[in-house]
């Protein structure tokens, strides 16, 4: 089956085809005429085909709205581009006092056919002033209609409706879903499902798969839009088998006005909503939405809706710090956790209250003492790790019985058939445990609580009533080595820090490793550089074709591409799964790139495009990380000379690559040049592998990366019939050079 296309290439699509359905139609914005094609290459090959339509403006938003709208005033379609949606703040007069006033001020209705563009949202570490979300200052302006695009949603039929109106709109593009797919054929994955509803808003509503085995059962409910709809989908999955809920998500591409209809029957039924937006609180969308479900739905809510933003700050430019800002999957999962919680809550307060009886003093002696208690504590609660086991076993608490913990403290380690999960507390409070170490648990189990601060602002010392306290018991060597310090000089490690010291520790206490290290020219890669330049096309990357590379050696050097079965024997893979290390400051991650010999480079590059949002975010799951066959640790920053990669536990070797250096060497005819060299290296096992099979490996490496004519072969799509598992063919990888 073919692949959908990236959002990006849809919008470019959507553009072309408005262009030749429209003679009246305009676009006008900063650098948005070929060879540039815009920042995000959406208006690309637009003023080749349409010079007299397409206008590049001076960087000067107030003058791209302000030009627009005179266009549109004379009866044009426009098309405004503004390069990033902050900078919409400097058209906002524009947009307030002129197009959208023009309307109606004019003692008639004129049609006012522009569509403002705007980049807009983080998740891409471009720091303060250009990964803000402004959707919200821009609700309620009379005639103007808001639009947010999402991977689910059509841009060419958004931009038709926005027209047919013959009002003002703009339409929000989430830069973070540029580089993605669109989705097209009604199914997720395997849990969830998603289809298009009918009326107004371009509603989409994704539900779980199995849905139609659970008639009329309530669930949870996220309303989320654009860039946000992701990370609610990331969530429902997380939450998926948690409890009885199922979890649904609703995504617009209409933000303004409103149109809930299409919705209100999947809001109706639920025990409890949620709206995530990115941008910060206070008169949100969000808050519109509330508004009219409240107003609506009075009298049958079970709980008031709940609203998630971004937090009230700046957006910084490193990844680790813009994560902590920006909504994340995790915040969401908070609040759909905490409506569920509540939800089961109000079930006892409900049994409790039906069963005092009025006037026997019983009742208003135990509210009394109901009101004087500490809050009710929170639950600990097994998550869903994974779809192959219905238990897991409780491996060990990293924080002992009856201490403090923090929000998003690591409490406990569970572990799978598959990998070790860690456990976060999801609140501040007193840990109590309520199972042993050791013991098997099933999603869904309690295995302690968090006693919550009571109103003196004290935690609770006592155990519940009916809730036997855990012995006291030695702290683990790893929750011990979490523990705090008074010294100011000693700065405590992360535990994903502790767990990556805890493989290179094994690797290097278990395994006889040896390294070899080569030079190699990339001549050739920079040569293809220049000449896809030329053509404008996409640019060669190392990292991928490294990684092609690679698979395309597994058959002539089989035993680097193995793992120990036992003491004398290996296990040969049968793909080349090439694990690439990724460091977004918050742990080090290895996803696996599956069956690379068989994948094209484009698929590839989508992989590692994912990846890299994986790792900004933290959202890795087992899949990604499963059973690589040889390892790349990928260190291609500037300076760096030598990478001597670590070779995790059972694998035969580990490929390094250095930083892109410049050197002075001499041509064919004897005259000096600059050209650029890096160095792959090879770190290996020396009980599977000794060093002339390491080095004839190096050089079959170096060999494809030298050769200008094996680069470009490797550049082309690899899309024809053959043995792989996706119909594409393995590309020959020849290990002797050629003259380029």
């Amino acid at each position: 089956m073919a692949r959908s296309e990236r959002l990006a290439e849809s919008l470019n699509g959507a553009l072309h085809s408005l262009f030749a359905r429209h003679n009246d139609l305009y676009a006008v914005g900063e650098d948005i005429v070929d060879p540039y094609g815009g920042a995000f290459k959406i208006t690309k090959g637009l003023s080749t085909r349409y010079p007299d339509r397409v206008l590049a403006t001076p960087i000067s938003e107030n003058l791209i709205v302000g030009s627009a709208g005179g266009l549109a005033l004379c009866g044009n379609r426009v098309i405004a581009e503004v390069m990033f949606g902050d900078f919409l703040a400097l058209g906002f007069d524009q947009i307030l006092n002129f197009v959208t006033k023009s309307v109606s001020m004019y003692g008639g209705r004129n049609q006012m056919r522009i569509v403002v563009r705007c980049p807009v949202g983080g998740h891409r570490g471009y720091g303060p002033t250009h990964s803000q979300s402004l959707q919200k200052h821009f609700i309620g302006i009379p005639h103007l209609s808001l639009y947010e695009l999402t991977s689910f949603h059509n841009p060419e039929v958004l931009f038709d409706e926005a027209f047919d109106r013959g009002e003002p709109a703009i339409v929000f593009e989430p830069k973070v879903l540029y580089s993605q797919r669109t989705h097209c054929d009604g199914k997720l994955d395997e849990i969830f499902a998603y289809r298009h509803l009918e009326g107004p808003g371009h509603w989409v509503h994704v539900y779980p798969a199995d849905d139609g085995q659970r008639p009329g059962a309530p669930s949870l409910v996220i309303v989320a839009p654009g860039g946000t709809a992701a990370a609610a989908v990331t969530a429902a999955h997380v939450l998926t088998g948690e409890n009885d809920l199922p979890v649904h998500v609703l995504i617009p591409a209409l933000l303004y006005p409103l149109e809930l209809e299409p919705v209100m029957e999947i809001l109706r039924g639920a025990s409890g909503i949620c709206v995530a937006e990115e941008s910060t609180s206070g008169g949100t969308w969000g808050t519109e939405v509330a508004r009219h479900v409240h107003e609506r739905l009075w009298g049958r809510l079970p709980q008031p809706v709940k609203l998630l933003s971004s937090r009230d700050s700046v957006i910084p430019t490193a990844p680790h710090l813009e994560r902590r800002v920006l909504l994340q999957p995790g915040d969401i999962v908070d609040g759909l956790r905490a409506l569920a919680r509540r939800r089961r809550d109000a079930g006892v307060s409900t049994m409790l209250y039906r069963n005092l009886s009025p006037g026997s003093g019983v009742g208003s002696n135990v509210i009394s003492r109901l009101g004087q208690a500490a809050e009710v504590p929170e639950e600990v609660v097994v998550p869903k790790l994974n779809n192959n086991d219905t238990e897991y076993v409780l491996l060990g608490w990293l924080v002992p019985d009856g201490e403090n913990v923090e929000p998003d403290q690591p409490i406990a380690e569970v572990e799978t058939s598959k990998a070790i999960e860690e456990l976060s507390a999801t609140a501040a409070g007193v840990l109590r445990h309520r199972a042993d170490e050791g013991v098997e648990c099933r999603p869904g189990d309690v295995i302690a609580l968090l006693e919550r601060a009571n109103g003196s602002g004290a935690a609770t010392d006592a155990p519940l009533e009916g809730v036997t306290s855990a012995s006291t018991r030695a702290p683990s060597s790893a929750s011990a080595s979490l523990g705090t310090t008074t010294d100011p000089g000693i700065v405590a490690l992360d535990r994903a820090q502790q767990l990556v010291g805890q493989v290179v520790t094994t690797s290097r206490r278990e395994i006889p490793d040896a390294f070899v290290l080569r030079r190699v020219r990339l001549d050739a890669l920079d040569r293809m550089e220049r000449e896809r330049d030329d053509h404008d096309a996409e640019p060669a990357e190392l990292l991928e074709l490294l990684i092609k590379a690679i698979g395309g050696l597994r058959e002539k050097f089989p035993l680097c591409f193995s793992s120990l079965a036992d003491a004398c024997s290996v296990r040969v893979a049968t793909s080349a799964d090439v694990g690439v290390t990724f460091d977004a400051g918050n742990g080090l991650f290895i996803p696996v790139v599956r069956e690379v010999e068989y994948r094209s480079l484009v698929d590839i590059a989508d992989d590692l495009a994912e990846f890299r949002m994986r790792a900004f975010r933290g959202t890795f799951t087992e899949e990604n990380l499963r059973a690589p066959s040889i390892i790349l640790s990928w260190n291609h920053d500037p300076g760096v000379v030598m990478v001597q990669p670590v070779i995790p536990p059972g694998l035969a070797c580990a490929v390094s690559v250095g930083g892109a250096l410049e050197e002075i060497r001499l041509d064919d005819s004897g005259r000096p040049i600059v050209g650029r060299a890096a160095h792959i290296g090879l770190a290996y096992d020396h009980r599977i592998l000794n060093g002339r099979e390491a080095v004839a490996f190096l050089a079959a490496l170096a060999a494809v990366l030298e050769d200008h004519s094996m680069v470009e072969r490797l550049m082309k799509e690899n899309h024809g019939s053959g043995g792989g598992p996706n119909g594409v063919t393995a590309v020959e990888i020849e290990t002797t050079p050629r003259t380029s």
